[in-house]
């Protein structure tokens, strides 16, 4: 099932308690019921190694296949397993109350399953992160709800490091216009550091040179609070 003996290793001192019989019992049966929904061997043993304890110690196990195969996850996917280590690592009430944080951000039930179909760990995310990003972006950036939750993984990204910083660019680089209001998330967030510095940082900083300021002012301003807060 393993296929190393190095991963067969890592799997036992995550979960020592592999190697009773009667855990050995629960595993040989979840094993079967994945290969039942059609899981391939490969990402069933990727499984086993992440996250051996699901396995041997959650009640919930066939349920929660059965409840992400109903959310039209495909099974032969890598994201079939990430979604089923996502649920079972969340108590049923805890999964509600990430529900509950996703529809006072505007979210419909529809909305928050494209959220986890989309990027399974965006309901790990604590309640201060996902409502901090949100505010942000909606209220100050002006972007609409929706747009965010279609591409949840920039939820994922540090509010003070990385989102905030560089839509502060953004935004005086359109007050100026040097670059075009209504453009993607993912064109300012997913570059590299040293990519988007050079793209909209160092290239307009001749012609703006308060562009310094808004991305080391935030921040340096958004850490300060967070330290303060934590």
């Amino acid at each position: 099932m393993v296929p190393t003996l190095s991963n067969a290793v890592t799997a036992i001192k995550r979960a020592l308690d592999i190697l009773i019989p009667y855990a050995q019992k629960k595993l040989v049966r979840n094993i079967a019921i994945l290969r039942t929904h059609g899981i391939p061997e490969y990402n069933i043993s990727k499984l086993l190694v992440v996250k051996p304890t699901v396995f041997i110690r959650s009640p919930r196990f066939f349920e929660v296949v059965e409840e992400v195969k109903k959310m039209k996850f495909d099974p032969s996917k890598d994201i079939f397993v990430r979604a089923i280590i996502v649920m079972l690592s969340l108590s049923k009430s805890s999964w509600e109350a990430k529900v509950e944080v996703y529809k006072r951000c505007g979210c419909s039930d529809e909305d928050i399953h494209m959220v986890f179909r989309s990027n399974p760990i965006s309901m790990l995310l604590s309640e201060k992160k996902i409502m901090g990003t949100m505010r942000f972006l909606v209220n100050e950036m002006g972007y609409d709800p929706l747009v965010i939750i279609k591409r949840p993984t920039t939820l994922c990204y540090s509010l003070e490091k990385r989102i905030a910083p560089r839509l502060s660019v953004v935004k005086v680089l359109i007050s100026n216009g040097l670059v075009e209001k209504g453009c993607k998330l993912s064109t300012y967030l997913d570059l590299p550091e040293k990519k988007f510095f050079q793209k909209f940082v160092t290239r307009f900083v001749e012609l703006t040179p308060e562009l310094i300021d808004a991305y080391q002012g935030k921040r340096n301003d958004l850490l300060q609070a967070a330290a303060t807060t934590n």
